[in-house]
């Protein structure tokens, strides 16, 4: 069962989802391409959680790897307007995943490069949509230092980059 985004709370969040598939840093990030790009690029954003793993609790390292690069995006705080002609208002936060590729895992600053790269540009795209209908207008844009994953650790998440971003927003 699939349920449609119809409040408003949710359909920020929905914005927010078209908006990341819109983004051609997106698409190119997670191998999104030919005439399905913004579903394949859609598919890799998650509400709150990654998608139940398949038979069991916890996801295989093959598993994860296929779902990653994406990303998980949430509602940080919501503040619903109390007349209509005031706006509504909140913090969107979105989780970005990405596998350390092999040719780079020994070499910190080129793993930091790209990722600040793809953070940039998703940024960029989203921005240049700001104030479309369909997409999330956004006031402003956090982005936290970007971690990577200890393997020894988790040891069966692999090596894995995290940033999150926090995406302050107003509208109706």
């Amino acid at each position: 069962m699939t349920t449609t985004a119809t409040g408003s709370r949710s359909l920020v969040v929905k914005s927010l989802r078209t908006s990341l598939a819109a983004s051609a840093t997106f698409r190119a990030w997670v191998g999104a391409s030919g005439a399905s790009a913004n579903t394949q690029a859609l598919a890799r954003t998650h509400h709150s959680v990654f998608p139940s793993a398949a038979d069991r609790e916890e996801y295989t390292l093959d598993e994860l790897k296929k779902l990653r690069p994406c990303a998980i995006v949430w509602t940080e705080s919501y503040t619903a307007a109390s007349k209509n002609d005031e706006l509504n208002e909140g913090v969107l936060g979105v989780l970005l995943f990405q596998d350390v590729e092999q040719d780079t895992e020994d070499n910190p600053t080129e793993v930091s490069i790209r990722l600040d790269n793809v953070i940039g540009g998703i940024l960029a795209d989203m921005r240049a949509l700001t104030d479309t209908a369909g997409f999330l207008s956004f006031d402003k844009a956090t982005s936290d230092a970007w971690n990577r994953s200890d393997k020894d650790e988790v040891p069966g998440g692999g090596d894995v980059l995290m940033c999150e971003l926090s995406l302050e927003w107003r509208g109706r």
